[in-house]
């Protein structure tokens, strides 16, 4: 019993060694992962994000792969903010819009109207119908 107690006792300095070298190999291999799967959660969300821009009409004139290459230059912090404010965004479509129908003989009375005529109240009913079209 006390020759096996001494070869044990003679063992586990390696032991010991070599679990030490075999914990410090798996913290950095996990620092390692841990800093891939970021950069690979950030690209994800790029890809996203400039898809999302594509379905809402944001930035026309750039092509998909031109606004993934835009993000890539944005600061980490403030891309979430940008998120946001896409999915804000009510691009893609008008809200409303203003048309406003003249005949010749309005626009010809307001144009020879003298400057205090023009404050008239048939001036001030076209603006409230306008109003009230939108």
């Amino acid at each position: 019993m006390n020759e096996q107690l001494q070869k044990i006792a003679s063992e586990t300095p390696t032991v010991l060694t070599e679990g030490a070298r075999l914990t410090r190999k798996l913290a950095s291999d996990n620092i390692e992962l841990a800093e891939r799967n970021e950069a690979l959660e950030r690209e994800l969300t790029i890809h996203k994000l400039a898809m999302r821009m594509q379905e809402r009409g944001l930035e026309p004139g750039m092509e998909l792969g031109e606004k993934v290459a835009m993000l890539r230059d944005v600061d980490p912090a403030k891309l979430a903010g940008i998120e946001a404010a896409v999915e804000m965004s009510a691009g893609g479509f008008k809200l409303a819009s203003l048309h406003i129908e003249e005949d010749l003989t309005s626009r010809a009375e307001t144009q020879t109207k003298s400057p205090g005529e023009l404050g008239s109240s048939a001036h001030y009913d076209r603006l409230d119908n306008i109003v009230r079209s939108i």
